[in-house]
């Protein structure tokens, strides 16, 4: 008798406890499907039977933010936020990520626990929202400089940018000068900034003086390497192309458009053409019946086969009366002639 009277206890028991708990457990049910919470029936067992355990929510796994009723997607959500060196100082901070609604906040919010002694300080502002470490500039330490000269070491010493030093090199090797002080603003990643910051060392005249500057004229087929180096745009690489193409030429230009020729002078040749000075009778001439084989083959209107056929015919047919007589070699014409008949003499 008594192992039936214990074994109906034993059955009494759990329909006791359905009794007393089903009206809660139908009032959650009822209340999360009104409004429309679907994904936090999860969250019932949780409110239910409390966890004892609590976490650090600075060193949670996503797999253990899912025990606590924290989605898998929020959980690795708040992994990321921390892996860009985004860090929890209060249990309030959690409601800083995206998703992590009040619900679900007060759900986890009592297993919360920050141990503050593993922490970083935090920065001064809104630490939150800066992850990446702050790389502190090197103070600039200057000295007076010419932008036209200064060495690469020199800039490096009083702590300029490389990239702004790669662009003033490279500005300089193509040929570019700069004037007065505020062409520095030319260079690629100068801003007025910077600009302000360092124009008291920079040995350039300022701004005002070009109002005043003085207007160079220079002979085109006279003038020295300092000569062109005074036009506006002309730095010395750009001079020595100038001569060295004059040279080439045998020494003259016969007009002034032929500096068009010349590799990197055209994007300056309307601000220097109306400072050159061409004198007529300048022009030093090829004696075509006595040039030898090299000069001539070495002249930009002139390739090296048509100064051979020259020379050749010169020997065979004595020498030439005018220009007609190199029309006679077949790989001459007219339009080749165009540009060299300037330059030919045919005194004999």
């Amino acid at each position: 008798m008594r192992t039936r009277e214990f074994f109906s206890l034993l059955l009494l028991i759990p329909i006791v406890l359905l009794c007393l708990y089903t009206p809660q457990v139908y009032k959650k049910i009822q209340s999360i499907l009104n409004t429309g919470q679907k994904d936090n029936l999860t969250y019932l067992v949780l409110e239910s039977t409390p966890f004892i355990k609590t976490f650090d929510p600075n060193f949670a796994t996503p797999q253990e933010w899912k025990k606590y009723g924290i989605p898998f997607y929020l959980g690795e959500r708040i992994v990321k936020f921390r892996l860009k060196g985004g860090q929890f100082y209060e249990k309030s901070d959690l409601k800083k990520i995206n998703g992590m609604t009040t619900e679900l906040f007060s759900l986890v919010s009592p297993y919360l626990i920050i141990n503050k002694q593993y922490l970083p300080k935090p920065q001064k502002g809104n630490y939150r929202k800066s992850y990446k470490p702050v790389i502190k500039k090197k103070k600039l330490k200057l000295l007076s400089f010419n932008p036209n000269d200064v060495q690469k070491q020199e800039l490096e010493a009083m702590f300029f940018p490389s990239s702004i030093i790669k662009s003033l090199i490279g500005y300089r090797k193509a040929g570019g000068v700069l004037k007065v002080k505020r062409d520095f603003l030319k260079l690629y990643g100068v801003d007025s900034v910077f600009y302000k910051s360092i124009s008291d060392s920079i040995l350039l005249p300022e701004d005002l003086l070009i109002k005043k500057k003085i207007i160079y004229s220079v002979d085109i087929n006279t003038g020295t390497l300092e000569d062109f180096k005074k036009l506006s745009g002309i730095g010395e690489v750009r001079a020595n192309k100038i001569i060295s193409y004059r040279n080439k030429l045998g020494g003259s230009f016969y007009k002034k458009e032929q500096l068009l020729e010349i590799y990197g002078i055209k994007d300056v040749y309307n601000d220097i053409v109306s400072q050159l000075v061409f004198k007529d009778g300048s022009i030093i001439k090829i004696e075509v019946n006595t040039v030898s084989y090299e000069k001539l083959a070495t002249h930009p209107y002139i390739s090296y086969k048509q100064a051979r056929w020259i020379i050749n015919y010169r020997k065979q047919h004595g020498p030439y009366t005018s220009i007609i007589d190199l029309l006679k070699i077949k790989t001459i014409n007219e339009q080749d002639l165009e540009n060299i008949i300037p330059y030919l003499s045919f005194r004999k």
